[in-house]
């Protein structure tokens, strides 16, 4: 996770933006202590999608079903 401070967003906001656009989510520390977290806005997602996102869940693995049927 990429920290900035609270000056260099102040004085090199486009660059900060920019490195949020490419990591995703940037922490802005003040006198050395995380105060704000800056992130990429990604519209509107459900609860799941959003906890994946933050890496708080892992899809299962898809597997292909079987076909079950007796007859072939």
């Amino acid at each position: 996770m990429s920290t900035v401070t609270k000056r260099d967003l102040n004085q090199r906001t486009t660059d900060v933006l920019a490195q949020v656009a490419e990591v995703g989510e940037v922490i802005v520390t003040e006198r050395g202590e995380p105060r704000w977290r800056v992130s990429a806005y990604r519209g509107q997602d459900n609860a799941l999608a959003r906890a994946e996102r933050q890496g708080r869940y892992v899809p299962p693995a898809s597997k292909r079903v079987r076909d079950c049927r007796t007859d072939r």
